[in-house]
């Protein structure tokens, strides 16, 4: 990265840090962080004897481990055990912060070098200019790690392909982020398995003098990472994010009903198949599979497993009777993800309110991806988009609707959509856009 493009980026960055220390994100901390802080604070005082099942209660307790130290070194015993309501200690976001500060420096640096100086503050610039992705507005929320891991998968592949030695070092402070990472969003480390994947075969890419070494140490990063992961496990006795409870919860997403046995009518079933007895939901919430669990059997545990099994049945009968409903769920789904309007209209839970503008943004910028592809981009773009499509997964296969949830998805959107728009500059001025 040259010291000009070192300096643009900061600026950028430190300029996102500013705008929205000057707007109110306390609604989204709020809303994200209130159970994440209520356990925190029991762990901070429970901090000399707290045992790891206390802190591994469920998935995704990196956050949770962060904010509870937060609260250990910022309150004293006496604050944390009083009824008094605490604020999040602002080490926790000083803290996530930095991190999304030296995010967003890879991410420049990373995009500069394989695609373009343009390209990298189009993308860069989305991220950051908007009221809504702006992420620095969103630091704390556990959403935001998978985007964190695709920037240093990204950063990885740009190791790979930028044409000079590899540097073993930094692929393996990379490897070791997106491990950390996936503490605070388990779902994290999937794409990185993918970028490795197709990195691992773009010998068209790669010098023949390279590619030996480029292999060998990817290979030790995909498998490494697989052994941290079993040996984190291991010690923390706890399986990884749950799969059928957020698939089920999914089928609510436009709401459907619930009946007093425990069944779940999704909105595309017919009225007419739908007991008298049933309740209306309207929307997704975490409470409905709960509740279905319990009717089911009210012996259970939260998210052991017999609680997926229930809901794996309960979903797979619902699958298999309602296929062209399902078909319909996810292309609804699709729709509301592939809007790449950075400037949404959000409720205060990050729920996407649907607009004209919306709709207009969508279309505008799948023309130009499609103008763009079909008239082609580089193989990097495509390595790159294809890399990073996992992240696209949980808001197709689970819930669109809320923006924290799409936004690590957007990612190689956005690369394909900067390079379609740089393409298509290029060919309308190609004195202007060299």
């Amino acid at each position: 990265m040259s010291r000009l493009s070192l300096y643009l980026s900061l600026l950028m960055i430190s300029f996102s840090i500013f705008f929205y220390s000057k707007i109110s994100s306390s609604r989204f901390i709020s809303y994200r962080m209130g159970a994440t802080s209520y356990n925190a604070r029991s762990i901070a005082l429970e901090w000399n004897n707290v045992s790891v099942n206390r802190i591994n209660y469920d998935d995704d307790y990196g956050a949770r481990m962060l904010m509870a130290v937060s609260y250990y070194y910022s309150y004293a015993k006496e604050e944390l055990s009083s009824a008094k309501k605490l604020e999040i200690p602002k080490s926790y976001f000083f803290i996530h912060t930095i991190i999304f500060c030296s995010i967003m420096l890879i991410l420049f640096s990373s995009t500069r070098s394989l695609f373009s100086p343009t390209m990298s503050y189009l993308i860069g610039g989305l991220i950051l200019g908007s009221s809504n992705i702006g992420l620095i507005s969103h630091v704390g929320d556990i959403y935001m790690f998978p985007f964190y891991a695709g920037v240093l998968a990204l950063g990885i592949a740009d190791e790979v392909l930028r044409g000079k030695k590899i540097n073993s070092f930094k692929v393996a402070i990379f490897t070791l982020g997106i491990i950390v990472f996936n503490l605070f969003r388990s779902s994290s480390i999937y794409s990185f398995f993918i970028v490795l994947v197709t990195l691992f075969f773009s010998s068209k890419l790669v010098p023949a003098e390279r590619l030996g070494r480029v292999r060998r140490i990817l290979t030790y990063s995909f498998f490494g990472a697989i052994l941290c992961q079993l040996l984190i496990s291991s010690f923390a006795g706890k399986r990884s994010h749950s799969v059928w409870h957020p698939l089920h919860a999914g089928l609510y997403e436009w709401g459907g009903h619930l009946d007093r046995e425990g069944n779940t009518y999704p909105y595309f079933v017919d009225e007419n198949e739908i007991p008298n007895n049933s309740e209306y939901l309207s929307r997704w919430h975490d409470k409905t599979q709960f509740k279905i669990v319990n009717i089911k059997n009210p012996s259970v545990s939260t998210y052991g497993v017999r609680h997926e099994e229930i809901l794996r049945e309960d979903f797979l009968k619902i699958v298999k009777k309602y296929p062209l409903g399902i078909l319909q769920l996810v292309f609804r789904r699709i729709s509301r993800f592939l809007n790449l309007n950075p400037w949404l209209d959000l409720r205060s839970d990050s729920y996407i309110v649907d607009s004209f503008w919306n709709d207009l943004f969508k279309w505008a910028s799948m023309i130009i991806i499609f103008v763009g592809v079909t008239q082609g981009l580089s193989l990097k773009v495509y390595i790159v988009v294809v890399g990073l499509l996992p992240l696209a997964a949980p808001p197709i296969l689970v819930h669109s609707g809320y923006f924290m949830y799409n936004a690590p998805g957007h990612l190689p959107l956005y690369v394909l959509f900067a390079a379609s728009l740089i393409g298509l500059c290029k060919r309308v001025a190609p004195r202007v856009f060299r």
